[in-house]
């Protein structure tokens, strides 16, 4: 986390997708808006290099094609329109901004994802 990763947030700062100033990597917190939580973000990690992974061997990456299996359905309330694309993130339990592994699903679709069959057991 450098004085870069810090000037994105700030030119985005107060942005949302339909902003023209609006940029995904500044959006921390995954809230479709850069907010101070984001700000916040950068303050806790700024010097830090990559995330702290539940297991030195599974680096932040997509999720997996076979492993252990988690099902989902996301729904997004009163929602109107086209479906939605989502980012599902596994993160550590003590650690919640900690992403390990990712996946886009659409919402209100359900979907199966894979996780190694062993990792952090915290």
């Amino acid at each position: 986390m450098t004085l870069f990763d810090f000037g994105i947030v700030v030119n985005a700062f107060g942005s949302t997708p339909n902003d023209p100033n609006w940029d995904p990597r500044a959006d921390l917190d995954g809230d479709n808006e850069v907010t101070l939580f984001d700000y916040g973000i950068v303050v806790r990690n700024f010097g830090a290099v990559g995330v702290e992974p539940f297991d030195p061997a599974l680096p932040r990456q997509p999720m997996l094609a076979t492993g252990y299996p988690v099902n989902g359905l996301v729904e997004i309330e009163e929602w109107h329109g086209a479906p939605s694309v989502v980012r599902v993130e596994a993160v550590r339990k003590d650690v919640f901004e900690s992403v390990v592994f990712w996946t886009e699903v659409t919402a209100g679709q359900p979907f199966v994802r894979y996780l190694p069959d062993s990792g952090y057991g915290g």
